[in-house]
């Protein structure tokens, strides 16, 4: 695959659109991918596309830095797209967040402690998580945060496609049973 993106990488250098949809269509996914991971909590899906945009952009502006001997046109891309989410996610934060008042409007007291339970109950299952060994929960972030299909989490961490989903289970096992007590141990004040 390498020779036949290398070819059309030449061709994007003389100009030719055909090639860079070629290349967009080959490496989007794992550009789309590094992109979010690293703009993850700083954007939204918008910014995550306008950095893959800009960064195909960029490969077309600067097609003729890419150097075969210095490494594939895939790693070529990605660190352009690194480079790309790291300069857009410096920018979103250096940015004040505008809040739309109206979002700010709390109807009543009990919202409130809606929002704050909420929150509480997110925090508690993200340390459930964490209580994971670290391999199951390198694979249960894969799974829920991430949606990669389990074929692709097996072949990522070397494990049989049931090892991954018996692990899957255990993962959710352990938080159906903190979300039992948690619900168990709830106290009402009215």
């Amino acid at each position: 695959m390498n020779d036949i993106m290398e070819f059309h990488a030449e061709r994007v250098k003389k100009g030719s659109k055909k090639s860079l949809e070629i290349i967009m269509d080959a490496y989007i996914e794992n550009l789309y991918y590094l992109v979010g991971a690293i703009l993850n909590g700083y954007g939204t899906k918008e910014d995550i596309e306008e950095c893959v945009q800009d960064t195909f952009i960029r490969l077309w502006n600067n097609a003729n830095n890419f150097d075969k001997s210095k490494g594939s046109l895939k790693s070529y891309i990605l660190i352009m797209g690194r480079s790309e989410a790291l300069n857009k996610r410096k920018k979103l934060k250096e940015k004040p967040k505008v809040i739309d008042i109206q979002e700010v409007i709390v109807k009543d007291k009990e919202e409130v402690e809606d929002l704050v339970l909420e929150k509480y109950k997110r925090v508690e299952i993200l340390n459930v998580i964490n209580t994971l060994g670290e391999l199951d929960k390198e694979i249960f972030i894969k799974k829920y945060f991430y949606n990669k299909k389990i074929k692709d989490i097996a072949k990522e961490v070397n494990l049989s496609i049931s090892a991954v989903e018996n692990r899957l289970w255990r993962g959710r096992e352990k938080l159906k049973q903190y979300l039992n007590k948690s619900e168990e141990g709830k106290v009402y004040n009215e």
